[in-house]
């Protein structure tokens, strides 16, 4: 899949159509400077995580085409985790401008500490999901997360994800999560929840 440009492409535009107004996304977007594209720059964010999951975590694509995709996150040594750090904020100052790198690493820098009270070093971290407006409401949401679930459970791994919308809380306390913790992070001015499950 990430191979096929083209496959890649389509999931992008998924992912950017449902994740338009979630504040980590919107706050992000609305920091790229008018000379770029914003559509544009944000569909080759999402590209990259595509490829990112796939080389280094999960990516679950949606049976109907380009209809939705989760993208998982694994823990790597530290060397890794560094190179893959470095790799990801220099895409962003590339691609996206400096005002919206710096709003990324203000986000993600408060959200990683924040995180970190809740969750443990070697959880699986469920990093973007997104299902294509149209396509929502028919089971896809657990489509995209369960195989990884199943993995998770097999390795004896916990899970965790955050998010900002709390009508999905209930969907995730389905597939057996629990919230552990709410925060308010002050660059988005939302809240975010982050969601844990324990193997099963």
């Amino acid at each position: 899949m990430t191979d096929d440009p083209g496959r890649r492409r389509g999931l992008a535009e998924a992912l950017q159509q449902a994740l338009r107004r979630d504040p980590f996304y919107a706050t992000l977007e609305a920091a790229i400077e008018p000379a770029i594209s914003a559509r544009e720059a944000m569909l080759a964010y999402y590209d990259y995580s595509i490829s990112e999951a796939a080389d280094l975590g999960r990516c679950v694509a949606a049976d109907a085409p380009d209809a939705g995709v989760s993208l998982w996150s694994l823990p790597l040594d530290a060397d890794a985790a560094a190179r893959k750090s470095a790799a990801k904020s220099a895409f962003v100052r590339d691609r996206l401008c400096a005002g919206s790198a710096e709003v990324y690493e203000r986000i993600v820098a408060y959200m990683s500490v924040a995180t970190m009270e809740v969750t443990e070093p070697d959880d699986w971290y469920l990093s973007i999901i997104g299902i294509l407006p149209d396509h929502q409401g028919r089971g896809l949401g657990g489509d995209l997360v369960r195989p990884v679930l199943e993995e998770a459970d097999r390795a004896g791994r916990a899970t965790y994800l955050e998010t900002f919308t709390p009508r999905n809380i209930s969907f995730y306390e389905r597939l057996g999560y629990r919230a552990v913790g709410a925060f308010d992070e002050p660059v988005t001015g939302g809240t975010y929840t982050v969601l844990r499950r324990l193997p099963v």
